[in-house]
């Protein structure tokens, strides 16, 4: 099985009342600036309404298990410095 990449990205999704913008690890394949793309919800697995492009894309390049272990790292940090 190969590996999958990713690399982390700034995407806008322009509306009524201004910009929103999200910092996200997108696949290696869809990382290009200017691309168009939906995003799914990490907890509800539902697709968001709207589209989202790509405007910056980092240079660093991470396989999924690095980014599960960053999430599992920053998880475990908040679990034990929140109120």
């Amino acid at each position: 099985m190969a590996k999958e990449f990713y690399k982390q990205c700034t995407l806008i999704q322009k509306s009524d009342t201004g910009v929103t913008k999200v910092v996200t690890w997108i696949p290696e394949e869809g990382a290009e600036i200017n691309k168009t793309m939906k995003l799914k919800d990490p907890i509800s697995k539902e697709w968001k309404e709207g589209r989202w492009t790509v405007k910056i894309v980092g240079t660093q390049r991470l396989s999924s298990q690095a980014i599960k272990e960053r999430i599992r790292i920053a998880r475990k940090y908040r679990a034990s410095t929140d109120i």
